[in-house]
């Protein structure tokens, strides 16, 4: 995070990395190698890759609300449904400081479902030459990575908005 908070800093923009695909605002980013043919067939891949013993975690930078509370369930159910494995829901940042933890020094067991959208509404920090929405990215970003580079799989699905989410419900 600290890294992409200073390249921000400097260039005023973020190395997302090259997305697998792209459609309709919707972006997705693995590790994995898949299909690069859209959000259901790439999503079905990612999740055929779990095994006995294995769990999803689903890391969402999404606003904390009852809206996306409800449709994260939903994925959660469908995801839990189609991969028999345990499943968990997190608000990013907020699980960094606690089963982050586990998901990065724990075993090699888990699926990472990460989600992150374009805010809605942004605040710049007062001072600091960046937004709260870009502070956030940074925190996914900077996840994302620490995952990626001890092995996890992970997936990482960014949407033009939050309201976007529905897609994701429908591709399950």
């Amino acid at each position: 995070t600290k890294a992409k908070i200073t390249a921000y800093s400097q260039k005023h923009q973020l190395d997302e990395g090259k997305p697998v695909w792209e459609k309709d605002g919707l972006k997705a980013y693995s590790n994995m190698r898949l299909t690069g043919t859209g959000l259901a067939n790439d999503l079905g891949a990612f999740l055929a890759s779990a095994g006995k013993g294995d769990y999803v975690a689903i890391n969402a930078y999404l606003p904390r609300n009852e809206a996306m509370s409800t449709l994260l369930t939903e994925v959660r159910t469908r995801v839990a449904a189609r991969t028999g494995c345990a499943t968990m829901v997190g608000f990013g940042p907020r699980f960094l400081h606690s089963t982050g933890q586990l998901h990065k020094g724990g075993p090699d067991s888990g699926l990472f479902l990460q989600i992150t959208a374009d805010p809605v509404e942004d605040v710049e920090i007062p001072g600091q030459g960046m937004s709260f929405g870009m502070l956030e990215r940074c925190q996914s970003l900077g996840d994302y990575e620490a995952l990626a580079a001890r092995g996890r799989r992970i997936l990482r699905i960014h949407l033009p908005s939050p309201d976007a989410l529905v897609k994701l419900v429908s591709a399950l």
